[in-house]
């Protein structure tokens, strides 16, 4: 396990651990502030649950001006940001959104990058503008003012203007951090088992040596940098200069007596949809199992002195925490597994709920607020697929994609997704349900264009990897046009858009990134919301700006033309503006899918161990009633909507109005066809650069 806090240490090498962890600080404009004057002022936090959280309510806790159950809803400050908590609530008053979204102030309070006061800059900036006091490292001043950024809203900002502070009722210069902070926290730290501490140690030793800052294979892989993978602090610090190792597994030493204190008043009360784990003194991992044997403190830049130290990588993720830990960066893990370590031996034990697996955060997010299933989180759908098949997770959606990978490992279909609102019978009767399919179809503007003479023009695929990108060059490698080695150098399309592939690939040629950073374009090719071009109404989009073709599902250019679609680059499109090109080399009307289309492909469906079907089944028909459209909790959970969380298709698609059982006898390639199937094996006779081992057809042991 890697849990982690990003800092910036500006100290010197030294023995001493406490000379090796950043300050948190209490900043404010006002010179007439103290720690006892706050009450009814404005404070601007990192995010809800993290560090310029914790340690603020944790001290009010402590000094008992907060009681320690009421910090959701105190009335201690009169207005609050706190990225993460209810947009509805007091916590999220100050928050601003997203300032480049239209209109501004989309996603508001979000635990990501969209809050323009979330994370230590945020926080800053928010007292800058807004607030009265902010909680925040002590180099977050000095690299926002005095012309030390780049940010438009920092331009004059002055750190002459600014103050600390002091627990003991005082203030303090800026400069004076070290007498004058609310607390020490430790930098990131890799944690194990005690048993496993040695082995773990001396791996990190070689692999720094290979893949840390200069090593000899860090072309290949640079474990301090995350850029190749379109993400900061991806498994460590990208301010990481090299891993140190830590001479005490004595937690107290390296957290120092006054964290945890504040750390243990914080939960000495339960948050609300806390999972148990977090009670202090309840160590059962019912959620994962907690490991506990400090190794290494990453040193950052001018931190401390990296020579002739030689370590690596991270430890098993915990895949089972709260998502305001887990998902919203590692931050608080630490924590938490160090104040657990000093309490209580962990131990970890069989979960009674069913174990939904999920591939991203803000999955992770919806899903641990779904309370009847124990959430696993994987870093991709393989590794989803490999947990379930392994029997580490229960279930998890797969899209037509990972259908062959699924049977190769075992796995079985349970049920599937169904969406024509027009239609509702199926979910009354599954027995009615006689097209399980989606079209997927190649859409051009074109008259004149057909299959056959696609070579040389420019193709928007939904991303690489996904359907958009599986069909057609799975189908073009079948009809010999492409060699199955050659798909990603292929000079066959002249452009492209496939996110996800490299970004100075000509793979992504045609893509666009953030149609609203600053400035436009950043996250190009990323594989995500991020990117304009993504998924199907992203690669449909692409298509109108900039393409010639496109593949998506067939309902795709009825949500986006003839008025159904509310985004402005899809205003005035017309339906009859476009055709489909046919296999035969003929053109249709978009409306003839059922006749001219690449693929039909299953609905996404939900997959299990053969075993676990029919407790899967059961489990989900009852959820259905419960938390499905028209459910009788659907107010406190919707299986099918993904609006709460900040995201789309999140678990299940937004589109879906109710799951119908798949039939006992069906396999998956049943559900796909022999068509899909062919161009499947066909895509897949070459192994994808940088692909899991799973991705060989018949290879599903955990690598």
């Amino acid at each position: 396990m890697d849990p982690a806090i990003d800092i910036m240490n500006t100290g010197t090498a030294t023995s001493d651990i406490a000379a090796k962890v950043p300050y948190i600080v209490a900043v404010v404009k006002d010179p007439t502030l103290t720690c006892s004057t706050l009450k009814g002022k404005k404070a601007c936090y990192t995010a809800l649950k993290r560090t310029g959280w914790n340690i603020p309510m944790g001290l009010l806790i402590a000094q008992e001006k907060i009681t320690n159950c009421s910090l959701y809803n105190s009335t201690f400050f009169s207005e609050s940001c706190a990225a993460g908590a209810d947009p509805a609530s007091k916590l999220c008053s100050l928050c601003a959104g997203d300032e480049n979204s239209t209109p501004p102030g989309n996603e508001k309070c979000a635990f990501s990058d969209n809050e323009i006061y979330g994370g230590y800059n945020g926080a800053f900036r928010c007292l800058a503008e807004k607030g009265d006091v902010t909680f925040i490292r002590h180099t977050t001043v000095f690299e926002n003012t005095d012309g030390n950024s780049q940010e438009k809203w920092a331009a004059g900002l002055s750190s002459r203007d600014f103050r600390l502070l002091c627990v003991n009722g005082t203030q303090a210069p800026v400069t004076d951090y070290k007498t004058c902070h609310l607390a020490q926290v430790p930098t990131r730290t890799v944690a194990s088992r005690a048993e496993k501490r040695d082995q773990v140690l001396q791996f990190l030793k070689e692999q720094q040596v290979k893949h840390g800052r200069g090593g000899s294979e860090e072309e290949e892989f640079a474990m301090f940098d995350s850029t190749r993978f379109h993400g900061r602090r991806l498994l460590f610090s990208d301010s990481t200069q090299c891993l140190i190792e830590v001479p005490t597994t004595d937690f107290t030493q390296l957290l120092g007596e006054g964290y945890v204190t504040a750390m243990e008043g914080l939960y000495t009360c339960e948050p609300p949809d806390f999972p148990e784990i977090y009670r202090l003194g309840r160590c059962q991992a019912q959620y994962a199992s907690v490991v506990r044997n400090l190794l290494f403190m990453s040193s950052s830049a001018g931190a401390l002195s990296c020579d002739n130290v030689h370590p690596c990588e991270e430890i098993e993720t915990v895949p089972h925490f709260h998502p305001s830990l887990n998902m919203w960066g590692r931050m608080m893990l630490l924590f938490t597994t160090l104040v657990f370590a000093i309490i209580c031996e962990v131990t970890a034990s069989a979960d009674d709920k069913l174990r939904w697996c999920t591939t991203s955060e803000k999955e992770q997010n919806k899903c641990s607020n779904w309370t009847s299933v124990s959430c696993v989180q994987a870093d991709s759908m393989e590794g989803c697929l490999q947990k379930v098949s392994l029997a580490e997770a229960d279930a998890v959606v797969l899209h037509s994609a990972r259908m062959i990978v699924a049977e190769k490992c075992g796995l079985v279909p349970v049920m599937t997704e169904y969406y024509n609102k027009e239609n509702l019978e199926p979910c009354r009767d599954p027995a009615t349900h006689t097209e399980p399919f989606v079209y997927i179809v190649a859409v051009v503007k074109d008259s004149t264009l057909t299959w056959d003479t696609l070579k040389g023009k420019k193709a928007c695929h939904t991303a690489l990897k996904r359907t958009g990108w599986n069909i057609p060059m799975g189908l073009l490698i079948a009809q010999e046009k492409i060699t199955n080695c050659s798909l990603y150098n292929s000079t066959y399309f002249s452009g492209s858009c496939a996110p996800g592939a490299d970004p100075d690939s000509k793979l992504c040629s045609l893509c666009a990134g953030q149609e609203h950073s600053t400035p436009p374009g950043k996250d190009k090719c990323a594989f995500g919301t991020s990117e304009r071009y993504f998924a199907y109404s992203g690669a449909f989009r692409c298509l109108v700006e900039k393409g010639d073709v496109t593949f998506i599902k067939h309902t795709t250019v009825f949500d986006n033309t003839d008025g159904n679609s509310q985004e402005k680059w899809a205003e005035g499109l017309s339906s009859s503006d476009f055709r489909l090109l046919c296999l035969n080399g003929t053109q249709a009307p978009v409306t003839d899918y059922k006749t001219c289309h690449l693929v039909q492909v299953p609905a996404q469906t939900v997959a299990s161990r053969a075993e676990k079907r029919d407790q899967v089944l059961q489990f989900l028909k009852e959820q259905q009633l419960k938390h499905g459209r028209g459910g009788s909790e659907e107010g406190e959970f919707a299986m099918f909507n993904s609006t709460k969380f900040h995201g789309k298709g999140l678990l299940f698609s937004d589109w879906t109005q109710c799951l119908v059982e798949v039939p006992t006898t069906a396999t998956f390639k049943q559900l796909l066809g022999e068509g899909y199937v062919t161009a499947m094996e066909g895509l897949y006779t070459c192994e994808p650069p940088d692909s899991p081992e799973i991705y060989r057809l018949g290879r599903c042991q955990a690598q």
